[in-house]
């Protein structure tokens, strides 16, 4: 480790995520900065993830739950853990690139205006490009219409969370959610650098579904809170 770093600590939240964990464990664990913490918590995985993680044990810090539990309660523990001055959220079927989090963090500790600072990604298998909003406005105005950050590509400065949690009532739209209610307290920044392979497909049809009602009924409340 490289104490002179200020500490980062990842969140890999986790279930039957067997068939891409070790692409994705060893990215994080490949990452050009050192001062890494990364918390997995396999949340009631009935495939071959236990024991992939297994295999890291004695590198990165593992939680199980017993029954799943959500993603937005395992960040919420992760956070409650954590006494690392930034937190990473990040996916166990996503691809990083290894200056990834060194590049955000370099931004931010010139930044501390930002408290959430995001980066571009492109889609695989299909290689497609999303183009986020960069600057804080930019991502606001974005706002009412869609997610303008890529969770997974998300660091939080801890001092901007002020206390805020995930709802974990909500299992889809939780990341537009938290975003929304962050807007208030932070400024927000996308590096325009592509900084993760992001995994399309990820929910079933129902899944999707319930996300798409969620995300309507988020953009109503930010339409109605602002105009």
């Amino acid at each position: 480790f490289n104490l002179s770093q200020p500490k980062v600590t990842v969140v890999l939240a986790v279930k039957n995520e067997a068939r891409f964990l070790k692409q994705t464990v060893a990215d994080l664990l490949g990452q050009t900065y050192s001062n890494i913490h990364i918390i997995a918590i396999d949340d009631g995985s009935t495939d071959e993830t236990a024991g992939i993680l297994n295999l890291y044990s004695t590198k990165i810090q593992i939680i199980r739950n017993d029954v799943s539990r959500g993603q937005s309660h395992c960040v919420n523990r992760a956070m409650e853990l954590s006494d690392s001055p930034y937190l990473a959220v990040a996916d166990g079927d996503d691809e990083y690139v290894h200056d990834k989090i060194s590049r955000q963090i370099s931004f931010l500790e010139k930044h501390a205006e930002i408290g959430v600072c995001g980066c571009q990604i492109h889609t695989i298998p299909a290689g497609l490009h999303w183009n986020l909003p960069i600057t804080h406005n930019q991502i606001l105005g974005r706002m009412p219409f869609n997610m303008p950050m890529a969770h997974p590509a998300i660091i939080y400065r801890r001092t901007a969370l002020l206390n805020s949690r995930y709802d974990e009532t909500l299992s889809q739209a939780k990341d537009y959610d938290f975003l929304n209610r962050l807007r208030h307290k932070t400024r927000f920044y996308n590096l325009p650098f592509r900084g993760v392979r992001y995994r399309l497909n990820k929910a079933d049809s129902q899944a999707q579904q319930l996300r798409i009602q969620t995300a309507t009924q988020i953009r109503a409340a930010i339409l109605n809170e602002d105009f």
